[in-house]
């Protein structure tokens, strides 16, 4: 028998998931949201410093915020994520190539209740992306409310 949902505490940490990008995602994502040519095609991207077909940041910041929300139905976390309040900080320090494989994992660093919301509170959430060759690669901060009631 599983365990009752329960709501978030601060320092909770979260395994997300471990995503390997591949072309079909790269590049639909690209040509939908960041079109540009390092994203769309693999010549164009060995022709920067990226090497290889690159995907967006903000694909990878997409993946975070996906995989961040289904950790905490599989953790048995009764909190629901609503809107993203603020980011703090937002970087892409390696990039995500064709083929890497980037381990997501998010931690609870701060939780306050929302004067507005009841039931609602403000997490401030760590996320981190580290590649397959064990490199930070993604990091955000952010402020995120959370139904935890």
């Amino acid at each position: 028998m599983s365990a009752a949902p329960r709501p978030i505490r601060e320092g909770d940490a979260f395994d997300l998931a471990t995503h390997v990008f591949t072309a079909d995602e790269i590049v639909a994502f690209a040509s939908r949201f960041d079109p540009q040519p390092f994203h769309l095609e693999d010549d164009a991207a060995r022709a920067m410093h990226f090497g290889r077909l690159s995907a967006s940041g903000w694909h990878s910041a997409a993946l975070f915020v996906r995989l961040f929300s289904q950790a905490l139905a599989r953790e048995h976390v009764r909190a629901r994520l609503g809107p993203w309040q603020r980011i703090h900080a937002l970087r892409w320090l390696k990039p995500a190539r064709l083929g890497d494989a980037f381990a997501f994992t998010a931690k609870i660093t701060g939780l306050a209740a929302d004067r507005d919301r009841v039931g609602w509170q403000i997490a401030t959430v760590h996320g981190e992306g580290m590649n397959q060759l064990g490199e930070l690669a993604f990091v955000l901060n952010a402020d995120v409310l959370i139904f935890n009631g």
